[in-house]
């Protein structure tokens, strides 16, 4: 198959043979996938390891895949990335990419286990999602995982955003309508609400029906003159 002739190659040859190219990357990328983390798995954070003994200015672990991902022992980057031919940033990015897709987004990464999306797009959503607690990043997975091959990078984000938005407390609003009945949880207060001052007691002139209208304010309760 690598042997042939491209220029001998009709339309139906090429797009024959251009399908089997794709399908050996999407393949190799899955299994590079698989390597880094069997690799992550290899060199665990040094605090973690039995017997080890920390020395000011030694290895240390750290976090590449977001809140919920292990720590890596930080000098096997730097060898992973030359067995690729990457630099240790981009090999700590890539590692970061695969531990955060078992770790944080289970569903996506079931996908590309399956071959049923493309390692490259879910490598996309994971470092998209990597500042987002495992709370919202499980939000992003369960919206994202069933669609990945349809989504653009643009909804990517904001499916991000609105997880953020998921995971943040609720704020009620009552206005008018007293407690427990009818209140209305909102994210953020109507516009019109937004610098809603309550009045202070000494001016609250609610209208009575048996004493008529209130009586002008003359004055500050106690106040002599």
């Amino acid at each position: 198959m690598f042997d042939t002739e491209i220029a001998k190659m009709d339309a139906t040859e090429a797009l024959t043979s251009l399908a089997s190219m794709h399908d050996l990357r999407t393949r190799a990328d899955l299994e590079i996938l698989r390597l880094a983390q069997h690799f992550a798995d290899l060199f665990p954070d040094p605090a973690t390891v039995p017997d080890h003994v920390s020395l000011p200015g030694g290895e240390r672990g750290h976090v590449y895949g977001g809140a919920g991902c292990p720590a890596v022992a930080e000098f096997a980057v730097a060898e992973f990335g030359a067995a690729i031919g990457r630099s240790a940033g981009s090999a700590a990015n890539l590692i970061g990419q695969a531990l955060a897709l078992r770790y944080r987004l289970p569903f996506l990464w079931a996908q590309v286990e399956s071959l049923n999306a493309e390692p490259w797009k879910a490598c996309t959503v994971a470092t998209a999602c990597l500042t987002l607690s495992v709370e919202a990043a499980a939000i992003v997975d369960r919206r994202v995982a069933p669609i990945i091959n349809t989504v653009t990078p643009r909804q990517t984000c904001e499916h991000r955003e609105g997880s953020r938005l998921s995971g943040r407390p609720r704020r009620c609003s009552r206005r008018g309508r007293p407690e427990g009945q009818g209140a209305r949880c909102v994210g953020r207060p109507p516009r019109r609400a937004r610098h809603y001052q309550p009045p202070h007691p000494c001016c609250d002139r609610r209208r009575d029906p048996s004493q008529g209208n209130p009586a002008p304010d003359r004055g500050r309760p106690g106040r002599v003159g």
